[in-house]
């Protein structure tokens, strides 16, 4: 079995798990392993690694490796999960161990959304469909002066739509002279408009004022507002989700409401 549940490292850095037998055996055995459900990229943030644990007889432990990457932008700490597999030998109660990836990059204060998995524009208006799409440095739509990979917000419309958020927290941007938008078009002729709304806390006093609820680990979570007797939760079987919590949550919630509003 592992000998730790959790082991964190910092990105670039190589993680080891420790697999521990509990008694030692005359002849050789073997205990496979795997990387399994992970909210970490594939090749950009880790390697995936599965394999056979050989221990020669009289051996108690041996080690798995996995190489982790350094992204060079700020992100958000990220989890894989590695299991342990029954072969010809019995298996502890530590089946599973977790591998934190730490992020090492400092936040840009400047920067107001990265599209880092996910995006925050949960109220939508009109037919439109966001997502996010990963580019590469080599891509022809590659964000000028980007790192090996960037995420961007993908905008899928037909005729008049809107997406927007609020945040949840005061914004001062009081000395900075504007906001900037990268945007990749395919020269529709189409206009865009950004409208950047003051103080919309403090006039709508939060889209459910007396909602309640919280994000739990791996991803689930709900809420309830009693003014309108709706309630949404969600539960999903992962090690790790977002800051906050799973996007699919977040669009749930958001379609749940504007049906609500409907009625």
């Amino acid at each position: 079995a592992f000998d730790l549940g959790k082991v964190s490292v910092n990105e670039g850095d190589t993680a080891v798990f420790t697999v521990e037998l509990s008694r030692e055996y005359s002849d050789t055995v073997t205990v496979d392993y795997a990387t399994a459900e992970s909210n970490a990229r594939v090749g950009q943030q880790y390697t995936p690694v599965s394999g056979t644990l050989t221990f020669p007889a009289g051996t108690l432990t041996q080690t798995i490796s996995i190489p982790t990457f350094h992204d060079g932008k700020h992100t958000r700490e990220v989890r894989v999960s590695v299991n342990l597999y029954e072969t010809d030998t019995p298996l502890g109660f530590q089946r599973r161990s977790v591998l934190t990836i730490e992020d090492i990059d400092p936040a840009d204060p400047r920067l107001v959304d990265d599209f880092q998995g996910y995006h925050p524009f949960i109220y939508q208006d009109g037919t439109v469909d966001l997502s996010i799409t990963t580019l590469m440095d080599s891509d022809g739509a590659a964000v000028p002066g980007q790192m090996a990979y960037e995420d961007v917000l993908t905008v899928e419309y037909d005729g008049a739509s809107s997406f927007s958020r609020i945040f949840s927290q005061g914004q001062d941007w009081s000395s900075y002279e504007g906001v900037s938008v990268w945007v990749y078009g395919q020269n529709s002729g189409e206009t865009l408009t950004y409208e950047l709304r003051d103080n919309m806390a403090a006039t709508t006093a939060g889209v459910l004022p007396h909602g309640f609820g919280h994000f739990g680990f791996g991803g689930s979570g709900a809420w309830g507002d009693p003014d309108s007797g709706l309630s949404v939760g969600f539960v999903v079987n992962a090690v790790a989700g977002t800051p906050f919590g799973d996007v699919r949550f977040l669009r749930l919630g958001g379609a749940a409401v504007r049906s609500q509003r409907r009625r």
